[in-house]
């Protein structure tokens, strides 16, 4: 798993695109490495067939039966003892991809579980901006973390970047994303060339220690405060909640919250965002394999936390932009403003509010992540595939630099 990067593409790689977090993660910190790849199976398959509560979850013992016998075999035909760890994992791989559920996974190569440690967001060398690839032929900036050195440059969000470091790439617009990240991981001043407004800038970007996943930022159009959100990582709720604070102190005519780019991630987190906007309407309540409660977050230390940490809730014109690549935990926040009275502008969110999650350590090293729990509102009522947007508008049409899905947003909140 990448912990670094500039493209949305790849900030889905780096934040667990899941409405995970929920009751921490399972295991003990990991047992001894197993003798065989059956006793990798094994564990794997004893841990699906308790936990597992996500859409295939009338499917996943027919699916591990059939693999299993298959491992049998080519253990047999392997003519090794003990028979390859690989094969194991091979077969693990092969049950969670005929799921095809995009909240269950495994990393073979994550360390063990450590649930006395406080989770904490890794640091690295880079310039804190996203970008995303349009087409036809545009590489549009759509975050700058508050503080970070692409801000410290000048760097806003919707510059269109044009050229890095001197490297023309023709057009080629994956090519100029990829300029961008080789010139982050060098760690040295690069010269950034974009085009806003019309004029093109040549901005000077120093990469420096930051986050690794994007931060919460407010910027300002008018009077309207817009709160970008790319990810819910470790202290993404409270951040979100002190810039809503921000927002409410400076005498904001409304807020827009821009999910478009966001690919979830702890649901703690997410939930603590939306009690920003809703309050005590947040809820959520993970039903598991068994049929019982396996989570509340009303009644949980987060919802606590939560309670104490946002003094200023909001409760002015809210609209939040999302896009299809607006996932899980964004989509969270979305339904839940939504319930609040905002109104969503974009297009039909990616649809993964399906189920919630908990992490797991395999015999023989790795953290496999299952949907242990269907998410409701109060145990009975099922959240949404998916959020379905009040006001339809595409993000981005072609190659004009006005951001029209931004634009209807600030159009809808001062309206009201």
């Amino acid at each position: 798993m990448r912990t670094r990067g500039q493209s949305v593409g790849r900030m889905l790689a780096l934040v667990t695109a899941a409405f995970g977090g929920l009751g921490g993660a399972g295991g003990a910190g990991g047992p001894p490495p197993p003798a065989d790849a059956l006793t990798v199976f094994d564990g794997a398959a004893r841990l699906l067939r308790t936990h597992y509560a996500g859409p295939g979850m009338g499917e996943v013992d027919g699916l591990l039966t059939a693999q299993r016998q298959l491992l049998t075999s080519r253990c047999t035909a392997a003519a090794a003892s003990p028979c390859p760890v690989p094969l194991g994992r091979a077969a693990v791989d092969t049950v969670l991809s005929t799921l095809g559920d995009r909240h269950t996974s495994v990393r073979w190569d994550a360390p063990p579980l450590n649930r006395t440690q406080a989770p904490t967001v890794p640091t690295y060398v880079w310039s804190g901006l996203l970008t995303q690839l349009m087409r036809p032929g545009v590489l549009r900036v759509v975050h700058v973390d508050h503080g970070s050195p692409a801000e410290r440059a000048g760097v806003r969000p919707g510059d269109l970047v044009l050229n890095v470091g001197g490297r023309d790439d023709l057009d080629d617009v994956g090519l100029r994303s990829s300029f961008l990240e080789a010139a982050e991981e060098a760690g040295k001043p690069f010269v950034l060339r974009v085009r806003r407004g019309g004029a093109v800038r040549a901005l000077t970007v120093t990469p420096a220690s930051w986050p690794a996943w994007g931060q919460p930022s407010l910027r300002w159009e008018d009077r309207v405060a817009v709160i970008s959100v790319p990810n819910f990582a470790v202290g993404t709720g409270a951040a979100f909640g002190r810039l809503v604070t921000r927002a409410v102190q400076q005498g904001a005519a409304g807020l827009v919250v821009d999910l478009r780019w966001n690919p979830g991630g702890l649901a703690d987190e997410c939930l603590g965002a939306a009690y920003s906007l809703a309050g005590e309407a947040v809820n959520v309540v993970g039903i598991g394999r068994s049929g019982q409660a396996v989570y509340e977050w009303r009644t949980s230390a987060s919802a606590q936390k939560a309670r104490q940490q946002t003094p200023v809730r909001w409760k002015g014109p809210l609209a939040l932009l999302v896009t299809s690549q607006t996932f899980s935990c964004g989509e969270v926040l979305a339904y839940f403003g939504q319930r609040a009275g905002g109104t969503v502008v974009g297009s039909p969110t990616g649809g993964v509010m399906t189920s919630v999650v908990k992490s797991y350590d395999v015999p023989g090293g790795g953290v496999i992540s299952l949907s242990s729990g269907r998410p409701t509102l109060d145990g009975r009522v099922r959240l949404p595939e998916r959020v379905q947007p009040d006001v339809t508008e595409p993000t981005v049409a072609d190659q004009e630099e006005t951001d029209t899905a931004l634009q209807e947003a600030l159009r809808v909140v001062r309206r009201r």
